[in-house]
């Protein structure tokens, strides 16, 4: 369910944001339902227009793990460059790979005989490849893979006439590649190239284009350069991009472009500190400054793209962000994925297909990325599985070379009304911080109970543990917007600590392990962690968190730059359900990250983070 409404003044906002509150008091699901808000303003003059949106949770597809993603179609597939798991843990560095993932298949390309090494940069709506082969800054030719079911032919694009080097940029929906050829640098030599199967490979200034390289091509072949943008088919729809607002500079860098001309730019300021800001640029020739949040060259940061209907996809300060279409801010995808991936971290946002799947890495377990695909999500109402725990045990040798490190993890599923299913195939994943991807597949037993085991390399920091599907007849369908669906340990050697027993078997009274499960404020029975309320906030918002059993607790803030801003909470604390004030009068507007966790006897049994948005 989405609403939207808009104010004119700061009195209205508030006034309006605490009677939607209350109308989702009353209509908002149970549980751990939490539905995240969405905010976009734009000032004009002394009033500030403001729309609340409410989206739908998104949920995660694995596509790998150790993987960095480069593109996405509308069919789903994601092309980019992956580790394999050789099972070596952290002993070795395996090669990184060029692939696609298609229908759930892990393709490695081809490479180009006489060439070192390629590299991709784009997928069309026909599954056909393009990028280049060699290193830059010596010998590259433009390439393009040709699919034919689930193979590919690599086909070398060559040169200009009199050139010796290419890259290509992008590829429409036409088959039609766009980059650059050159002998050394372009500009200033060389020229921007627009290459078919049929045609081969023209220079596009002898069609009346500009002389300068392609940044970025839709899917209906518009294409974006660093002072034009224009339409292949029509040299006479070159139109020059309007100066960027004060203070700020194009760069020479990736655009997203959508059919119409509107695209997704970084400018950078022109203060000795050069820092840069995603912007929204309309083909009528205006610019949008979509996020306030400063990157610095050393910092993660890109476009991913703009749908037709003007959403971009970037990522900023190493955090992947969503803008709606077509005039809305930019605001962290994090808070908008389920709750059931326990507090989500994504550290990246990529491309947006026509089905709103966006690409992107999250953070599943203590710190490993893996690649994804957010799905738009929608509850289920009957007949339903549902994950209502994960419950995890370890186990490490004392020293790394002494043996192999043992996980366990308990999966309970129920229906809709917490009634214990039988008979449900779980399919899961166990990570570790480095390659492994171990695809396990159980059933659960007249308890709705299941339980998975890894064995594997030691020291390899936490092992996670994912659900990806749950199937049983008759057909049920798996809720993946609410309950649990990851969870992760550090499986540590026995030591002297009596919570950490030679036997990983599970013993229905033992609470001191490493749980996530649904929030619980009356009687914790697990541990927990709200999303603030409110969020927005200005200037302070409450934070809630339960503890089942007496433990270390540490709360702390933090910027987007991970610097410290305050402790909330750092002492032993009873079991009990909490709640702590931030006050964030003396901070600056932005993205604030809140950490909690959990410790006894030095086992960590509870962490898990959530970001908030401070709006003055």
């Amino acid at each position: 369910m989405t609403y939207r409404f808009t104010i004119n003044n700061l009195a209205m906002l508030f006034a309006a944001f605490a009677i939607f509150l209350s109308e989702q008091a009353l209509s908002a699901p149970q549980g751990n339902d939490q539905t995240p808000l969405q905010v976009s303003a734009s000032i004009t003059g002394s009033q500030i227009k403001t729309e609340f949106v409410v989206p739908g949770n998104y949920v995660v597809d694995l596509v790998a793990t150790a993987s960095f993603g480069i593109g996405m179609n509308d069919a789903g597939d994601v092309i980019g460059t992956s580790y394999p798991d050789p099972g070596c843990g952290s002993t070795c560095l395996p090669p990184l790979e060029t692939v696609v993932w298609k229908d759930g298949t892990r393709i490695v390309l081809p490479t180009v005989p006489g060439l070192s090494g390629i590299t991709l940069t784009d997928i069309n709506n026909q599954g056909w490849i393009c990028g280049y082969a060699g290193l830059l800054s010596t010998t590259t030719h433009a390439v393009v893979w040709k699919p034919n079911g689930n193979t590919y032919t690599a086909i070398d694009l060559g040169n200009l006439p009199g050139k010796t080097i290419s890259t290509a940029i992008g590829i429409d929906d036409f088959g039609r590649v766009v980059g650059w050829s050159t002998t050394q640098n372009f500009p200033p030599t060389g020229a921007p190239f627009m290459w078919t199967e049929a045609g081969g490979m023209i220079d596009l200034t002898t069609l009346g284009f500009p002389n300068e390289s392609p940044l970025g091509i839709s899917p209906g072949g518009t294409v974006a350069v660093y002072g034009y943008w224009y339409r292949l088919d029509d040299p006479g729809s070159i139109t020059a991009i309007a100066p960027p607002p004060a203070g700020f500079a194009i760069e020479n860098s990736t655009v997203a472009i959508n059919d119409a001309g509107d695209q997704a730019r970084f400018l950078v300021t022109l203060s000795s500190e050069n820092l840069d800001y995603p912007f929204r640029y309309n083909h009528q020739g205006t610019w949008q400054q979509i996020s306030f949040v400063p990157t610095g060259h050393l910092s993660t940061y890109g476009v991913g793209s703009i749908t037709d209907a003007g959403d971009i996809t970037a990522t900023v300060q190493g955090i992947g962000m969503i803008a709606y279409g077509p005039n809305e801010l930019a605001q962290p995808l994090a808070p908008l994925v389920s709750s059931a991936y326990g507090g989500s971290v994504l550290t990246s946002a990529g491309q947006i297909n026509a089905n709103g799947e966006i690409l992107a890495r999250m953070i599943i377990g203590q710190s490993g990325q893996r690649l994804v695909r957010l799905v738009p999500g929608e509850p289920c109402l009957t007949n339903c599985i549902q994950v209502s725990s994960i419950l995890m045990k370890g186990r490490g040798p004392a020293f790394c070379d002494q043996g192999n490190a043992k996980v366990r993890a308990r999966v309970t599923v129920t229906d809709e009304a917490g009634i214990k299913l039988p008979g449900v195939t779980v399919t899961g994943h166990f990570f570790d911080d480095y390659w492994l991807d171990e695809t396990v597949v159980g059933t659960t037993n007249a308890q709705g109970n299941v339980t998975f085991t890894h064995i594997g390399p030691p020291c390899i920091g936490a092992i996670a543990f994912l659900i990806t599907d749950a199937t049983t007849a008759p057909t049920r369908t798996l809720d993946r917007t609410t309950g649990i669906l990851t969870n992760h340990i550090i499986p540590l050697p026995p030591g002297n600590s009596p919570e950490v027993k030679e036997s990983l078997d599970f013993d229905e009274d033992l609470v001191t392990e490493n749980i996530q499960s649904k929030l619980a404020l009356d009687t914790p029975t697990h541990f927990g962690i709200a999303q603030n309320y409110p969020n927005p906030f200005n200037p302070s918002t409450t934070i809630t968190f339960s503890i089942p059993e007496k433990s270390f607790v540490t709360l702390i803030i933090y910027d987007l730059l991970g610097r410290e801003v305050t402790k909330l909470v750092n002492e032993e604390l009873e079991s009990g359900s909490f709640e702590k004030t931030f006050d964030a009068s003396s901070l600056s507007s932005g993205v604030y990250i809140y950490r909690i966790s959990a410790m006894k006897e030095g086992e960590i049994l509870f962490n898990e983070s959530k970001q908030m948005l401070m709006i003055k």
